[in-house]
């Protein structure tokens, strides 16, 4: 197989005048070798990435300097972004950044990377280049450490999470004891990486197809408290069970809800932090408010998620025939009406939101303005 992607057979061109090889890597070749969409496409050459980024740049293609000095750099097309890296090979890690230089040697570019499977490379006729036996890996459906384990994750340690990630992915293969005494030898050093990165690594668990096998051999080899102070792994397990049960499409972030973590060191964006504050209110609401209100107040789906984390099977199909039109008043009607700016609007809006979720969402403007006169208005 190849993989082919039109607008990048002009940038081949463009290094092949120049004398350099240009190659897919990591996930898009071991992904198009299973048959799956590559989410993005990764390129390797020997050329430098200055010198690279300069080139593209005379022939008027848009390029991104995103990490130059690693050898990084991202090139634009059709607002398609494509990573084009220098060959590197590592002088000096802490398991947490690493001091790398440049190479022309692929083996050495191979030998520094993760696992096998992600050290596949590509050429835009279709020629495989394997250095460290990664299709075998691909085929068996191993996740092996290139070289001593150990060694790559003394190099960074959130390699530990990266292996769960893949394992659930691609492993058919059982977690050896040998390799869960290292991860449980290694589990303290993860607190020495920034919070952001175990956020990213861990979220993409969460929301993999079957996390749990993956968390309960993490909580077994002691990684989980080093991020997570409380957590709870079966209400997880039941959520998952309920998900599957109605066929709801995964969500790390219900599923991260459903683990009940009070207490963690994760970083958060304040979109995913508004979305627990939700959770938490329709949760103690849900059976205080009509559905059609808590629906219209703190969305929809939002409140499908409350019936999945409650495992509320037949409210969640229930709710699956709501449909939230606009709701049709705003200020301006009811300041026509001679209701004054302030608190008594703000009162208005919110009784008649809730006539209007009464009604199954039915009332309409004239209906609803006439409810307002009626009652509102009359009582004050």
């Amino acid at each position: 197989m190849t993989i082919i992607i039109p607008d990048l057979f002009p940038i081949y061109k463009i290094y092949q005048e120049t004398g350099f090889s240009l190659r897919y890597v990591g996930g898009c070749v071991r992904d198009s070798l299973l048959g799956l969409s590559p989410h993005d496409y990764d390129l390797a050459t020997p050329l430098p990435a200055t010198q690279g980024l300069s080139l593209l740049k005379q022939h008027g293609y848009t390029v991104i300097p995103t990490g130059i000095e690693h050898g990084t750099f991202t090139l634009v097309i059709n607002k398609q972004p494509y990573e084009i890296t220098t060959l590197r090979r590592d002088v000096a890690t802490d398991g947490r950044r690493a001091t790398i230089s440049h190479t022309e040697n692929w083996e050495e570019d191979a030998a520094r990377r993760d696992f096998t499977i992600n050290a596949l490379y590509m050429d835009f006729e279709g020629t495989l280049y394997d250095y460290v036996e990664g299709l075998p890996d691909l085929k068996a459906g191993v996740i092996r450490f290139i070289g001593n384990a150990e060694d790559r994750i003394r190099e960074d340690y959130l390699r530990i999470l990266r292996f769960f990630r893949f394992h659930e992915r691609f492993s058919k293969q059982p977690i050896s004891p040998l390799l869960k005494a290292t991860f449980t030898k290694f589990s303290p050093h993860l607190k020495t990486l920034s919070a952001e990165r175990i956020t990213q690594e861990f979220f993409l668990l969460l929301g993999s197809k079957a996390p749990y096998q993956e968390l309960t051999i993490m909580d077994e080899c002691q990684i989980l408290p080093h991020f997570l102070i409380c957590y709870n792994l079966e209400n997880l397990h039941s959520v998952l069970e309920t998900e599957r049960q109605v066929s709801a499409p995964p969500s790390f972030l219900r599923r991260f809800a459903a683990l009940n973590c009070g207490e963690h060191t994760l970083r958060l964006s304040n979109k995913e932090k508004n979305y627990l504050t939700v959770i938490n209110k329709l949760q103690q609401a849900i059976h205080q408010e009509p559905l059609p209100y808590l629906a219209y107040r703190f969305g929809l789906d939002n409140l499908l998620d409350v019936c999945l984390l409650n495992n509320e099977i037949e409210l969640w199909g229930h709710l699956q025939s709501f449909i939230i039109p606009p709701f049709p008043l705003d200020g301006h009607d009811l300041t026509a009406l001679g209701i004054t700016k302030g608190p008594t609007l703000g009162q208005a809006l919110r009784q008649a939101e809730k006539l209007w979720c009464g009604s199954a969402y039915t009332l309409t403007k004239k209906q609803l303005l006439d409810k307002i006169k009626e009652d509102f208005l009359a009582s004050n």
